[in-house]
């Protein structure tokens, strides 16, 4: 059963446990204006509601999706390298942009929420996840990674050394393509 299942949840950047998900039962607050936990999908770069329909569909699991609890939870979030989720749209939640707004305009140098869920400026990129802080809590490594089209064979490269670094399997690298089987295309690595 997915309650049984354990992720890493975020009280904080420093502050986390691993922990099975009926734990966290008391979090889980529907009727909230402003959600106590937030979901972030490793593979995408892409942070969200936990009840968001399009990030529900992807695979479970502690390495494939960290949690956030609260403010601090969601900061660590944002401060991880994590974006918002065109789908669920957390920005529209109270108090999103003032809970995030000082750690996306230090990372980003953003600093308004329209730009900062404009994808054109911040797009979806799993390189911008900070895996050097994240793999040593979650211990592994999502199945796939998503990352822009036309990427060149020295960006795969580089890639390819961070895993390299963190002595990690390299997952399937690729885009998300609609017309692809599973909607992803792999790189062809170098």
């Amino acid at each position: 059963m997915v309650f049984n299942e354990e992720y890493v949840v975020f009280f904080s950047k420093n502050i986390s446990i691993r922990t099975p998900l009926r734990e966290l039962y008391d979090y889980f607050d529907p009727k909230s204006e402003s959600p106590k936990i937030w979901s972030a999908r490793l593979s995408t770069g892409v942070l969200g509601l936990p009840d968001c329909k399009i990030g529900n569909l992807g695979p479970k699991g502690l390495h494939e999706v960290i949690l956030g609890v609260g403010n601090d939870g969601l900061k660590a979030l944002i401060d991880f390298g994590f974006i918002t989720c065109p789908a669920c749209e957390p920005e529209k939640n109270y108090s999103f942009w003032d809970a995030i707004k000082n750690n996306v305009e230090k990372k980003y140098c953003i600093n308004t929420l329209e730009g900062f869920v404009d994808k054109s400026l911040l797009g979806f990129d799993s390189r911008r996840v900070d895996w050097e802080t994240l793999f040593h809590r979650v211990n592994g490594t999502p199945n796939r990674l998503y990352v822009p089209p036309g990427l060149d064979n020295q960006e795969l490269r580089d890639i390819q050394g961070r895993f390299r670094k963190m002595r990690l399997a390299l997952p399937a690298v690729g885009y998300y393509d609609e017309k692809a089987e599973e909607y992803f295309t792999p790189y062809g690595m170098p």
